[in-house]
């Protein structure tokens, strides 16, 4: 049974490095997306990374995801080495789009444009609406998020960015 010790090292890693990543969230613990976070924490200690075993993951081996221990991004406090020329290169031509950037999970605001969006839309920074605008968000992130393996639990519980887009009824978005 070396895999599931495998596992279980990689699960006790991410769970004991919790601490550190609060200590780099500048007052971001103090919000609702916080809880959130604590919440899929508690739930991780009690799930198992999916395995071969498990229908959905059957074709799946997740031992070399699991051997590597990412570090998230806000605990590194790197600056992206991406330019808009750069980006340029890997995105898709031929028609008119908005276009929004994250830079290992966190937003870009000087590679991203967002010009000109329609009245009644809202497309922006979790993080940033979470100190300008949190009644936005407050209570419907947690509607839409899946806790269906430890993935998606370790996703929400180190996630410090994420896109929101809002559309009101009626409200067409051409691009």
């Amino acid at each position: 049974m070396k895999t599931i010790s495998e596992f279980q090292k990689t699960k006790e890693w991410y769970l004991n490095n919790f601490k550190l990543f609060e200590e780099k969230l500048n007052g971001e613990s103090k919000t609702f997306l916080h809880d959130l976070r604590k919440s899929a924490l508690t739930q991780l200690a009690e799930t198992d990374f999916p395995s071969t075993k498990e229908e959905e993951w059957k074709y799946t081996n997740v031992s070399p995801i699991l051997r590597q221990n990412f570090i998230p991004a806000v605990n590194l406090d790197v600056r992206s080495s991406i330019n808009k020329e750069e980006l340029k290169k890997n995105l898709f031509g031929g028609f008119d789009y908005y276009l929004m950037t994250f830079v290992n999970g966190i937003y870009s605001k000087e590679l991203s444009d967002l010009q000109e969006l329609p009245n009644g839309t809202v497309v922006e920074s979790l993080r940033l609406l979470m100190k300008t605008n949190p009644e936005l968000v407050n209570g419907k992130i947690s509607k839409f998020v899946k806790a269906e393996n430890a993935f998606n639990l370790l996703n929400r519980a180190y996630s410090t960015d994420g896109a929101v887009i809002i559309v009101k009824d009626g409200v067409v978005v051409e691009k």
